[in-house]
This record gives C-alpha cells, sequence and structure tokens, in this order.
C-alpha cells in the first residue's frame, strides 16, 4: 500500500477531532481512506492520542446530590 501524506488541511481537521474526544471509529467516518493505524500516527505525531471508546456521560448533578447527604 501506498504511504499518502496527511495534507494540512486533514491534520487541522484530525486535531478538531481529537480536541473535541471524538473517538477513532468516528475519525475513521471522518477518513474512511485512513487507517486507524495512520490515525493514531498522525496524531502521536503531534503528541496526542486517540481513545477507542467515548468518555463515560457522567451525570455530576446526581453525584452532587448524593454528596450532601
Amino acid at each position: 500500500m501506498k504511504y499518502r501524506i496527511w495534507t494540512q488541511e486533514e491534520t487541522d481537521i484530525l486535531l478538531q477531532l481529537i480536541s473535541a474526544a471524538k473517538t477513532i471509529s468516528e475519525i475513521q467516518k471522518v477518513f474512511p481512506y485512513r487507517t486507524e493505524s495512520s490515525i493514531r500516527s498522525a496524531a502521536a505525531h503531534h503528541g496526542l492520542t486517540v481513545s477507542r471508546y467515548s468518555a463515560p456521560e457522567i451525570n455530576f448533578g446526581a453525584f452532587k446530590e448524593l454528596m450532601k447527604g
């Protein structure tokens, strides 16, 4: 397979997606021609990591309510 260099536009979009905490599967929808490895390598090149899973949704309101008591 031929290596395809990331364009500046692709890199900018990738960094925005990572900053927005998008998962690898979500990012691959934007870059269907990029492998998971390619996306991870591009992120690592910029000192970032990509999560395989979404961050858990924590109900902080419920947490605070429980901790009052």
